[in-house]
């Protein structure tokens, strides 16, 4: 197999509108005590698993959603605050803030190929094609 990273994917803490961090601008450990979390079982991976251990969230503080939408709008309804990646919020809305933490964390997109088929005409274009539209439509819309 080849692993071809695309993009580091910044992960936010998105709250309820009336939430607002000490500090007005990123999350912090201090922000978080007592907070309850709702994650979408199947996004709940490593990335947000080292966010989730860095700030001491417990287990027992997370509910599960089915999808991200469902995430912002049990947010906007007060229900916990959610972690979710860049490339997710880019298409939901729901009356909330989305915040940076204290500590960066971010999931890595790649695309993996199958290290025999590489040499495909076929293949390498489809590759190709994935590369530019990345670095033409994600990363332009992020600067």
């Amino acid at each position: 197999m080849i692993v071809l990273p695309l993009i580091s994917d910044p992960i936010r803490c998105v709250t309820p509108s009336s939430f607002v961090p000490k500090n007005r601008h990123s999350i912090t450990k201090d922000d978080l005590i007592g907070q309850k979390f709702i994650l979408q079982k199947m996004d709940y991976d490593r990335d947000t698993k080292l966010a989730l251990d860095y700030y001491n969230v417990e287990l027992n503080s997370i509910n599960f959603s089915i999808d991200d939408q469902s995430i912002i709008s049990m947010v906007e309804a007060g229900i916990g605050l959610g972690i979710l990646p860049d490339l997710a919020l880019n298409k939901l809305n729901g009356d909330i803030n989305v915040y940076p933490f204290s500590e960066t964390f971010t999931r890595q997109v790649a695309l993996v190929v199958n290290k025999n088929q590489m040499t495909s005409p076929s293949v390498a274009a489809m590759v190709k094609h994935i590369e530019s539209f990345i670095k033409d439509s994600i990363v332009k819309s992020s600067l």
